[in-house]
């Protein structure tokens, strides 16, 4: 899940209740003091909050900021770092 509403009580509500969810993955768009605040008063376990979110490939329009953050969701549901895949040690996909 991916939350920006613009407007702080609504995006309140809506990661406490994802944060009492299984949902893997929890972005949060904004400022990182809006979004500090908001963790603060939440007082929850954050470990699955990504803030600010998306990788870090330069993302500057929006389809390219939504790229950034579609690849991060990817990754954190793969369970994978995210990296360079010439960087990568071993296969590239995974055996089951």
């Amino acid at each position: 899940a991916v939350v920006m509403t613009h407007n702080y009580p609504h995006d309140l509500a809506i990661v406490g209740t994802l944060l009492a969810a299984p949902a893997l993955y929890v972005g949060i768009l904004g400022t990182r003091k809006r979004t500090a605040a908001m963790l603060r008063e939440l007082n929850a376990d954050t470990s699955r909050v990504h803030t600010p979110i998306g990788l870090d490939i330069g993302g500057e329009t929006p389809a390219e900021i939504a790229l950034s953050i579609a690849a991060e969701i990817q990754a954190v549901c793969a369970g994978r770092r995210a990296g360079f895949l010439k960087e990568r040690q071993g296969p590239i996909h995974d055996r089951e």
